[in-house]
């Protein structure tokens, strides 16, 4: 409706912020690129929040038509987070969201909405403000960009997080069914059909699946007097960076078909890692990725690109530790295995300042560009790719900074 339509009207377009409560920092921050969706009756307008968590609605409500109600739909561009919004399916396919309280037309400017609490709406947040902040990193550390990615959030009915680039990779593979469709039967209409019955399913799938099972809103001391920092915002934070980190290497790789083959590799030998200790009579988690390179590398890489983050967002000293113990701290499934101290001292920002002979002075980004050569599918292959780049280390010296933290 045209401001001023009914003589004598006043309309109002409502603004304000959106911040979440951070456990870890103490305060509220501001939630970037959620959309807030304000509804009077039968009208609706949105808008996204902008880089402090502020938002202006573009159309103005009439002050007479009673309240407006709003949602925060955590969705923009580049992440889309579904689930937690009910026990069905259906949460999967719509975008998650947060029913905010509704508010009056005079009280419209200048609404500031807070979230905080142990429930789903904070865990949403957090999210989205981690996927904002890995953007913002990616760019000033020269890591790709991700492509947009769905989210799945599975709240505590799942631990941990995986990174499995569903969609991308199911929409890859429609393409050579489609045209088997086609050669088969002849039939272009049904291979069409076929391709884009295949695409819209596809893009159903998740790229990245978030459990936060285990996880506590607050930090805690048990009662041995041992320190648990597990809280939503640290670990949470964690997942994203770790799983972005994950995604930005599919990206990087360059061809679609090229980043499919891949995951494809990946996923192949987690399956295989899993079923030889469990059709060995041992634990599927003892071991399990001993002789998979491909998983040494890329994990390796997740976990230093998390850690290296978090510490960048949070600058705590219980980060610090954990960097520094991390080949120790892992179950066995990963110790030895996994390696992220190491690539710390390829950019020698280093915790254990002891060691003094090991390759360094290497970016982030160089050793980004390294790790998405479609080729480089061990630490070895990566250290023999990133000798190439003129700094004069040898491939042997900087796989031994890898693994040990020292050349010699």
């Amino acid at each position: 409706m045209v401001d001023g339509f009914f003589f004598g009207n006043t309309k109002i377009k409502p603004d304000g912020t959106v911040k979440v409560y951070d456990v870890n920092l103490g305060c509220y921050v501001s939630v970037p690129d959620v959309q807030v969706t304000m509804r009077q009756l039968i009208i609706s307008s949105s808008a996204q929040t902008d880089k402090n968590g502020k938002f202006s609605i573009p159309y103005g409500f009439d002050t007479r038509w009673g309240n407006i109600s709003m949602r925060i739909t955590f969705s923009n561009n580049n992440v889309t987070l579904h689930g937690e919004n009910g026990n069905d399916w259906f949460q999967f396919i719509t975008s998650a969201y947060y029913t905010a309280s509704s508010v009056s037309p005079s009280s419209a400017k200048g609404i500031s909405v807070k979230i905080s609490g142990d429930n789903r709406q904070t865990r949403m947040a957090l999210i989205m403000v981690a996927a904002y902040k890995y953007r913002e990193y990616a760019v000033s550390e020269g890591l790709v960009l991700p492509l947009s990615l769905n989210v799945w959030v599975l709240g505590n009915n799942v631990p941990g997080a995986m990174t499995l680039m569903g969609r991308y990779m199911m929409m890859n593979l429609n393409i050579p069914i489609s045209l088997l469709v086609g050669g088969c039967t002849g039939n272009i209409p049904a291979a069409f059909l076929t391709l884009i019955g295949g695409q819209l399913t596809a893009s159903l799938f998740p790229d990245i699946i978030i459990g936060t099972k285990g996880l506590v809103y607050n930090a805690y001391t048990d009662s041995n007097g041992i320190y648990h920092p597990e809280n939503y915002s640290t670990m949470l934070t964690g997942y994203v960076f770790h799983e972005f980190a994950h995604a930005s290497h599919f990206t990087g790789m360059g061809g679609m078909q090229d980043s499919c083959n891949y995951w494809l590799n990946e996923y192949m030998d987690m399956g295989s890692g899993f079923l030889e200790k469990w059709f060995n009579g041992k634990s599927a988690f003892e071991d399990c990725y001993s002789d998979k390179p491909r998983i040494q590398l890329v994990e390796t890489w997740g976990n230093f690109i998390e850690y290296y983050l978090l510490e960048k967002y949070f600058s705590t000293d219980d980060l610090s530790v954990t960097i520094k113990n991390v080949e120790t701290s892992k179950p066995s499934c990963y110790k030895h295995l996994f390696v992220p101290k190491g690539m710390y001292y390829l950019i020698d920002n280093i915790i254990d300042k002891s060691v003094n002979d090991y390759c360094k002075g290497y970016t982030v980004s160089q050793l980004s560009k390294t790790l998405c050569d479609k080729n480089v599918n061990s630490l070895y292959t990566f250290a023999v790719k990133l000798d190439r780049i003129g700094k004069k280390d040898e491939a042997t010296d900087i796989y031994n900074t890898l693994l040990h933290g020292r050349t010699k």
